[in-house]
Parts: C-alpha cells; sequence; structure tokens
C-alpha cells in the first residue's frame, strides 16, 4: 500500500488496481488473476448506488464489471466466467473450466492479455465510458490513520463503518 491517508475511487483505481496489479503480472502472475477477478467485482460496484460494504451482490457486480470495455470480450466467450474465474479463484484458490496461462502459455485466458484489457476498462470507468453512470469517482474510499497504540483505523464514507486492523 503506497496511500497512507485519506484515498478516494479513483486513486485507489489508480494505484492498486492498475499499478499495483500490473507489478503481480510481472512477477506472479496467477495471484494476479485472483486480484483482477475481485477487481472486476470492484469496477461493477463502482457503477453501483448501494454501498461499498453490500456483500449480497457479488455476481451483479460483476457482471457489471465485466460489461466496461473490452472486458465484455470475455463475457461473450466465457458466459459462466463468475464461477470459473472470480469464484473458483476466490474461494478455491484454483478457477473452474477454464485454463489460465501466463506470458506465453498454452491456455484459455492470457495473463498479460487480461491485465491490458483489464486497464483498459479500469481507464474507461476513470474516464466515465462504464456502461452505468459511475459513481463519484472522487468519493473518499477509504482514511487510513495510525493510532497511539499502532492500530490502523480504516473507515469507509458511504456507511459509516470503521474497522480496526493491526
Amino acid at each position: 500500500m503506497k496511500t497512507v491517508g485519506d484515498i478516494s475511487v479513483r486513486q485507489f483505481i489508480q494505484e492498486y488496481l492498475i499499478d499495483d496489479i500490473g507489478n503481480i503480472v510481472k512477477t506472479h502472475p496467477y495471484f494476479a488473476f485472483l486480484l483482477m477477478a475481485v477487481g472486476i467485482e470492484f469496477l461493477g460496484r463502482c457503477q453501483s448506488t448501494n454501498t461499498w460494504n453490500d456483500s449480497q451482490n457479488s455476481k451483479n457486480y460483476f457482471d457489471d464489471g465485466l460489461a466496461v470495455p473490452p472486458l465484455c470480450q470475455y463475457a461473450k466467450k466465457y458466459p459462466c466466467l463468475y464461477h470459473q474465474l472470480r469464484c473458483g479463484l476466490a474461494h478455491a484458490y484454483r478457477p473452474g473450466g477454464i485454463i489460465l496461462s501466463n506470458k506465453g502459455g498454452v491456455g484459455d485466458i492470457s495473463c498479460d492479455d487480461f491485465y491490458a484489457d483489464f486497464i483498459a476498462a479500469c481507464k474507461n470507468v476513470l474516464d466515465d465510458k462504464a456502461p452505468k453512470k459511475v459513481r463519484n469517482l472522487d468519493e473518499l474510499f477509504f482514511a487510513v490513520t495510525t493510532t497511539d497504540d499502532g492500530t490502523s483505523t480504516t473507515a469507509t464514507t458511504t456507511n459509516n463503518q470503521v474497522q480496526q486492523t493491526k
């Protein structure tokens, strides 16, 4: 994490989804797939008016994120990508029914190509070119403050929930 302090949704997309995942693609492509799958869900949440912590609509958020060009090509080719990629990696740490590959590998989805499309989708969200109305990307996504005892308090502003972390 590079940012300590307030971070907007826009900054989060740039720093975490584009920059940090880009570094992971180079060294750990398999891990990058998991991060991109969850990142697609985040892009879908950027198009919602629900709170950030709404946990009841993950598939809808993933589908909304997958609708952002050029990721929409994967929705057409893999109609069950939510289960095959996002759920497979997030819940069992393995894809289901698709083969993931790193650069030059044999498989259904290449990490380098998928990341290039993921970046383009992130930029489409940043440029307000997503299929649905995008929430204010300059709103505060979270704030990080360090307390005297060394804990960090992370607070989202959309529903005022505070989570203590060490």
